[in-house]
C-alpha cells in the first residue's frame, strides 16, 4: 500500500508541514518505521520536534 506521510512542526499550537513523502509499505507499522528513519535525517538541521502524520 502507498501511504502519504506528512512531517510537521508545531508553532503556536498550529501544525505546519515541512516535508511530505509517499512511502510504499505493507503495513502502517512498517510505514512508521521507515518514516522514523526519514525523520532522523530531517532533525539534523531542525531543532524543533517533528511530528509524523500517516494517511492511507
Amino acid at each position: 500500500m502507498l501511504y502519504s506521510v506528512d512531517f510537521s512542526v508545531r508553532v503556536n499550537n498550529i501544525f505546519s508541514t515541512i516535508h511530505t513523502a509517499f512511502i510504499p509499505a505493507i503495513s502502517v507499522s512498517e510505514c512508521m518505521h521507515l518514516a522514523e528513519e526519514m525523520k532522523a535525517n530531517l532533525t539534523e538541521n531542525n531543532k524543533q520536534q517533528i511530528y509524523i502524520f500517516i494517511a492511507a
